[in-house]
């Protein structure tokens, strides 16, 4: 949804390519390929599916279960190489772009990431949890939805005064909870909607979607 890039547009929902610009002519610079890994934000695991295209080259892959991606019989010299993936949408940020310079008949390689301050700051010991919620009956993103996130704080050794923390969907119907702890149990659950359970196991960013009736439905 937030993937956008100049001669770049993708569907609202998937993150599927409909449109790339016109690819550059090979011309007498040869053909080169291009590889590498896409991982998170803090560098913790790839990322699987993830959409890599080449700006002005007509080429787009989606990462393998290994986060890894490759593109080959590419035009040789200075490109713009960039990604997306469900987790940059929630964090609200455009297709990453990062300069290349190709060069002929090598395999060259580039590891790509979501930068580091996206989201919510980074703390030892805790998670950032986003998604959008979304109608029931038909899937679309519902804004001004309040949810609730449950958990138990630090400082609360054995567990019985879990607290409420609240935060409400954005306009496109995204919401996003900071300082979620790890090894935790956790509650997520929007109003008119069913709650979820997490176990959240390392920090990195977690990605839930969560459904609710719209008021009045």
């Amino acid at each position: 949804m937030a993937a956008r890039a100049d001669g770049l547009k993708v569907r609202e929902k998937g993150g599927q390519i409909v449109f790339m610009a016109q690819p550059r002519s090979l011309g007498e610079q040869g053909t080169a390929a291009l590889e590498g890994t896409v991982y998170d934000s803090v560098g913790a695991r790839p990322l699987v599916g993830a959409t890599v295209f080449l700006m002005d080259a007509g080429k787009a892959v989606v990462t393998d279960m290994l986060g890894r991606y490759r593109m080959s019989d590419l035009p040789a010299g200075p490109h713009e190489v960039g990604f997306f993936h469900p987790f940059t949408d929630s964090l609200q940020l455009t297709a990453i772009l990062r300069s290349v310079d190709l060069v002929a008949g090598k395999h060259n390689k580039m590891d790509l990431s979501v930068p580091r301050a996206a989201g919510c700051a980074r703390r030892p010991g805790a998670s950032t949890v986003v998604g959008f919620v979304e109608d029931v009956e038909n899937g679309d993103p519902v804004p001004s939805v309040t949810v609730t996130g449950v958990w138990r704080e630090a400082g609360d050794p054995d567990g019985t005064h879990p607290v409420d923390h609240v935060v409400s969907t954005d306009a496109r119907g995204r919401y996003l909870f900071c300082g979620v702890p790890v090894d935790e149990p956790v509650s997520l659950e929007p109003d008119e909607g069913r709650p979820v359970k997490l176990l959240i196991q390392s920090s990195v960013i977690v990605s839930q979607d969560l459904v609710a009736e719209r008021p009045g439905s």
